[in-house]
């Protein structure tokens, strides 16, 4: 007889991760679920099993990053961990003929500078450990999932789709308190952010429940064409006779779902406080629905995190602020040299105020370490303004270095018809989900007719 997951626990010394606050005993279920996927798969697979009917089941308390099974004493293990997981996943999908296995990574607890102390490459190589053990079992998906912090899902999202080779989607989802992210981002920067670096899917999960990520939801598909995902909680838990409760039952949860539907969303599912029977009463509730695909007509757009500007169509145009640039510009060249950034900090601030919707950063000049001058330039003026940056260098290098510490769609200052500069710039746009500044001019100089130049543009 199979025996339940308590049991299972019984018979292993958990001294270590006993944990106690606010008069009450926890075990760390982080722990505890790695030991059950290792030692006894067949009851993390009834717990699979239990979620019959489902579409996808998701590793949400399976795939931890390094920093938790660190925590957990587990580091040695992470490879394995996530390799079971998937497996046993995907053997419950098998026997049902239906299914697919979301593989989740979850947040650190760690923010990336400028909002903490991590930086990009830090938080990078941590998922990216992580996210090659996982693409090496070949999920469905990647499933970011719970991320408060702009700067730690985009490193995440990256080390998923270098670990994936960009085959494996990816799934992003955040977590929003009255419609901004823990550390402050509105749910329209986010879209514009992560669909620009290659995200799948953009969504939301946890909160407090379905009627708090209703308007969540709708800014997203105000901004993004992708698929939309909700996975909310079963309302706001409460504290009752010493045990948390989530007031929405599994009907009251499936009814209140039903708000979203006019958005189109592709992907519904439940976080904290939801069982089985939420799913279920879910699915039954959505069985004879179809979504239609989303028509969005989006504009051109940049993000800062802060907020978003869009541009063409029937918009106004831009104005792009340039004074942060050396060139005839003796006093910035020497404070850049001195590595001292008040006057920058002040001419982006004076711009800001005259009213510019981007700010050129151009940090090129002799005597410095261009490299890092870029990326301090690019940390300290996200805490200075809430504009967008246009990064302008020649060096791809420098943008490639001011881009991994923006947390937002940058502009690129420039990109040319140029073989070279095409070669160089584009893939760098990419990867990074930045626009560029498009010069219609190539080997061959700018073509005198408005032909010519519109031949380079395409």
């Amino acid at each position: 007889m199979e025996k339940s997951v308590f049991e299972v626990l019984n018979a292993i010394d958990c001294s270590e991760h006993i944990e106690k606050k606010n008069g009450l005993t926890y075990l760390s279920w982080a722990w505890a679920w790695q030991i059950l996927k290792k030692h006894y798969p067949a009851s993390v697979y009834t717990i699979y099993e239990s979620a019959d009917g489902l579409n996808y089941h998701t590793d949400g308390r399976t795939c931890w990053v390094k920093t938790g099974v660190t925590i957990n004493g587990l580091e040695q293990q992470l490879a394995e961990i996530n390799r079971r997981a998937i497996e046993i996943a995907r053997s419950a999908c098998e026997k049902h003929g239906h299914g697919k296995v979301a593989a989740s990574l979850g947040p650190t607890g760690l923010f990336v500078s400028p909002v903490g102390d991590v930086l990009f490459e830090e938080m990078y190589a941590i998922y990216l450990e992580q996210a090659q053990a996982i693409a090496q079992a070949k999920p469905d998906y990647f499933l970011l999932e719970t991320f408060s912090d702009l700067g730690e899902i985009r490193a995440a999202l990256l080390a998923c789709l270098d670990a994936g080779n960009r085959e494996i989607p990816v799934i992003c989802s955040m977590t929003y308190t009255n419609g901004r992210t823990l550390t402050g981002v509105r749910p329209s920067v986010c879209a514009v952010t992560l669909e620009a670096m290659g995200a799948s899917v953009i969504g939301c999960n946890c909160s407090g429940g379905p009627d708090e990520l209703m308007q969540v939801v709708a800014e997203l598909a105000e901004y993004t064409a992708l698929p939309l995902v909700v996975q909310p909680n079963a309302g706001l838990p409460t504290l009752v006779e010493g045990s948390v409760t989530y007031p929405l039952d599994a009907q009251s949860f499936a009814d209140a779902m039903e708000q979203f539907l006019p958005y189109q969303v592709a992907f519904m599912g439940g976080c904290c406080g939801t069982t089985p029977a939420h799913i279920q009463a879910l699915k039954t509730k959505m069985a004879d629905i179809t979504v239609a695909s989303r028509q969005v007509v989006l504009q051109g757009s940049l993000s800062c995190r802060d907020h978003v500007v869009t541009f063409g169509g029937d918009t106004l145009p831009k104005m792009i602020g340039e004074r942060i640039n050396p060139t005839a510009r003796k006093k910035l060249a020497q404070a850049l040299r001195d590595g001292d950034y008040d006057l920058i900090e002040q001419d982006a601030e004076a711009q800001a105020e005259a009213g510019a919707h981007v700010l050129d950063v151009n940090v090129g000049t002799h005597g410095i370490d261009e490299v890092q001058v870029m990326t301090d330039i690019v940390t300290l003026l996200q805490q200075s303004v809430s504009i967008p940056l246009c990064l302008d260098s020649t060096n791809p290098t420098v943008l490639e270095q001011g881009l991994r510490a923006y947390q937002g769609k940058a502009l690129i200052n420039s990109v040319n018809g140029e073989r070279a500069s095409l070669d160089a710039i584009l893939p760098l746009a990419k990867r990074y989900g930045a626009a560029v500044v498009g010069l219609t001019l190539d080997e061959t100089g700018i073509p005198t007719t408005a032909e010519g130049r519109f031949i380079i543009a395409k």
